[in-house]
């Protein structure tokens, strides 16, 4: 799964490019074909994270791999901006002080681990019903532990934590994350 540098850089560009087109009222294009190499035009899921002063602004994306990878981090850029139910879409000032944060996730593999345990080095989906709540792998900074991921998937689906128990499927994935300015 390894991304090479030119790769991030092509992702993180198209994720900002995407926030400036959207702001602007106009919807990106089809990036150039010389520019997408064979990696990035494979199918990944993708999340895409905004931070503001290190604080989370936005995170939206894709779980399962159902658009070349591309395309998922593109899109995922401006839901993370725009439509993250959490926060108030991104305004043009902001801009220039977000921090860009893109993971590549590997597919995903069946768990047993009961929820709650394991936050860790891999990322975790819960599924309930027609809910999920996707979990990030734990990077620098994060300070995410056991105790606050029922408080994190409450937050991230409207979902008591009670509903998570007994969640119809677990499932983990590994994930490369990187930042961007």
């Amino acid at each position: 799964m390894e991304i090479s540098a030119r790769e991030k850089s092509i992702l993180m560009g198209l994720a900002r490019e995407a926030i400036h087109l959207t702001l602007s009222g106009s919807s990106p294009d089809t990036p150039p074909a010389g520019l997408i190499t064979h990696r990035l035009r494979e199918r990944s899921g993708a999340f895409v994270s905004i931070y503001k002063n290190r604080a989370l602004r936005g995170s939206m994306g894709l779980v399962l791999p159902l658009a070349p990878l591309w395309r998922a981090v593109r899109d995922s850029a401006v839901y993370a901006a725009f439509r993250d139910p959490r926060f108030s879409p991104i305004t043009a000032d902001e801009m220039d002080a977000v921090t860009l944060e893109i993971a590549v996730l590997t597919p995903h593999r069946h768990a047993v681990t009961p929820p709650g345990v394991g936050t860790g080095a891999h990322g975790i989906v819960y599924r309930k019903d027609f809910r999920q709540a996707a979990l990030l792998p734990r990077h620098e900074g994060d300070q995410r532990d056991a105790e606050s991921t029922p408080v994190y998937k409450t937050g991230k689906t409207g979902l008591d934590t009670r509903e998570w128990d007994g969640a119809d499927v677990l499932e983990t994935f590994s994930a490369e994350v990187f930042r961007g300015g």
